[in-house]
């Protein structure tokens, strides 16, 4: 089960999302305020971040930016209703995606599905590589040459 953190302030909104998302495949916690949703992405693992540009307390694309220096790597698709410097501001501050409202359900849902896809894809990546291996002392180098060696091998 996937679990996407929700930060909208709009309850029609957020009861949209909540009947989309709510599925066997997803898990969806909701909050409205940048501070909570920051708080929450730092103390809790999601999947995904769906934050709204315009909040309460602290801008979205601010939230964006917080979530992004706190180096969590996890994908964040803004929504908004504003022009085009939007799009631009949010992308800036970190956003992997931008969705306009009002929005189609059906295309929030493959964005969703692919930066989800995309992410775990890079962790098995990641995981799989490790910063350390054990090898059985051959390699081949960009040069095409082999290279022997023995034991552990540091890849950072």
């Amino acid at each position: 089960m996937k679990k996407i953190l929700l930060v909208e302030d709009d309850p029609e909104i957020v009861m949209l999302l909540h009947l989309h998302f709510s599925l066997p495949d997803y898990s969806l916690a909701v909050c409205s305020e940048g501070k909570e949703a920051i708080a929450k992405a730092v103390n809790d693992f999601y999947d995904l971040i769906i934050l709204d540009r315009s909040l309460p307390d602290i801008d979205g694309v601010e939230v964006c930016k917080t979530l992004v220096s706190k180096k969590l790597n996890r994908p964040i698709i803004m929504l908004a209703s504003g022009p085009d410097i939007d799009i631009v501001q949010a992308l800036g501050a970190g956003a992997d995606n931008y969705i306009a409202k009002p929005f189609s359900m059906l295309e929030l849902q493959e964005r969703v599905k692919a930066l989800i896809r995309r992410a775990d894809q890079i962790q098995m990546t990641q995981t799989d590589c490790g910063k350390e291996g054990q090898t059985d002392g051959s390699a081949i180098r960009k040069d095409g040459k082999r290279s022997n060696f023995q034991g552990p091998v540091n890849l950072s």
